[in-house]
């Protein structure tokens, strides 16, 4: 995933932020750089953000701000760029991709940003993707600001059985085999594993939710009401029950050649997306244990990204969004969340930069519509980009201002 990154370099001489600039007058500027970069061509794969980099380097350097590129390959360069101040505190790094990605996480590149180019981007707080601010029924509802998220990896059920005429039933076929397993691990629960995120995210979620929701999200780790609850988020709030644990989610099969012949194997692969603090070697055990069948094997196929720690809740760049969302999105209180995908955020937490995911406004409705994250008609409305922009600005300069 190729990015651009700006670093804003924090200066404690500051005393008060900056007037806010006259936002209506900047409209036309802001909706000309956006329909700029949308109408860009840059899918990955085949990856060719260069023409992306290329303006957004002309925008920058002509406001006066430095800015170097980086690439192993021509089509696909990084860029970053700084804005100085005097060097007393560390800097705030505001980090985007500039590609357009599929939802295929194996084939995400490694940020050799960080592996090769770290005192570039060295920062100790970062603003970046993740978050969103949601709207339901036309009312504000809550600004999610995701502080820490799963890590991606994926687990194969291989089933072996005898290969033969598909006229001769065989009481051992393989993929018969298979979807026995199949049903069992789809059916295994995982351990609820809360942490600092998501369980300050359940708490707020509880104060501005209807009663008897609230007291489902009160009474999760009730020994005696909370299976009830947690059963009726697994089919009423999915979303919810995989922020509580590790999820499992059966999305490939492969097995057979001819519809007159019995394979010898058969294969399924699960989408694993861990939380933090899973035990990985335990949880195989027990997917082991539950398939009970020692012609299927559970193939632990590891992560390549970093487990990372949560950013902090109590932190200057985290009261900052606080704050800027009081102004920005009124009666949309703050949440921390821990994403269910995957992001480069946990590069950089790898490293012990406080990271802070956020994003524009959208209608929680819209999902259901097919204009949600990764669909083929996502959209933003054209006033949710301008107070994107304001909320960016109220951040930034209330952390670059503090004491």
């Amino acid at each position: 995933m190729q990015r651009a990154l700006l670093l804003v370099s924090l200066s404690t001489c500051l005393m008060a932020a900056p007037p806010a600039p006259d936002w209506r007058s900047l409209q036309e500027e802001t909706l000309r750089h956006f329909q700029a970069l949308v109408r860009m061509d840059t899918t990955d794969p085949p990856g060719h953000e260069a023409p992306a980099v290329e303006y957004l380097k002309k925008v920058l350097e002509a406001e006066g701000i430095p800015v170097r590129t980086f690439a192993k390959t021509p089509r696909r360069p990084n860029l970053v760029a700084r804005i100085k101040g005097n060097g007393t505190k560390r800097p705030l790094l505001i980090m985007a991709h500039t590609d357009t990605v599929n939802v295929v996480a194996e084939k995400w590149s490694h940020p050799y940003m960080v592996r090769e180019h770290w005192a570039e981007i060295d920062a100790e707080f970062c603003i970046a993707e993740g978050g969103r601010t949601l709207r339901t029924g036309g009312k504000m509802s809550r600004t999610l600001v995701a502080t820490t998220e799963k890590t991606p990896m994926a687990i194969r059920l291989i089933s072996k059985g005898t290969a033969g005429h598909g006229s001769v039933p065989l009481p051992d076929n393989a993929i018969a085999r298979l979807g026995a397993a199949i049903a069992k691990v789809a059916a295994y629960q995982t351990p609820m594993r809360l942490n600092d995120t998501t369980r300050t995210y359940f708490e707020r979620l509880a104060v501005i939710s209807e009663p008897a929701a609230a007291a489902r999200y009160n009474n999760l780790v009730d020994p005696e009401k909370g299976p009830a609850i947690q059963e009726y988020l697994r089919l009423n709030e999915p979303m919810h029950y995989s922020m509580l644990r590790t999820s499992l989610s059966a999305t490939m099969l492969k097995g057979g050649s001819r519809k007159n012949v019995i394979p010898g194997e058969a294969e399924a692969l699960f989408d694993v997306r861990m939380a933090p603090g899973e035990d990985l070697p335990w949880l195989q055990r027990e997917l082991e244990k539950t398939v009970g069948d020692a012609n299927v094997r559970v193939v632990v196929d590891p992560s390549t990204r970093p487990a990372a720690p949560p950013s902090r809740l109590e932190s200057p760049v985290f009261r900052a969004i606080e704050d800027a969302q009081k102004r920005v999105y009124p009666g949309a209180p703050v949440l921390p969340i821990m994403s269910t995908g995957a992001s480069d955020k946990v590069y950089l937490q790898n490293k012990g930069v406080q990271c802070y995911g956020i994003g524009p406004l959208m209608d929680e409705e819209d999902a259901g519509k097919g204009f949600g994250a990764h669909s083929d008609q996502e959209r933003i409305l054209e006033a949710e980009v301008y107070r994107f922009v304001v909320f960016n600005w109220d951040i930034v300069t209330a952390v670059a201002a503090a004491r």
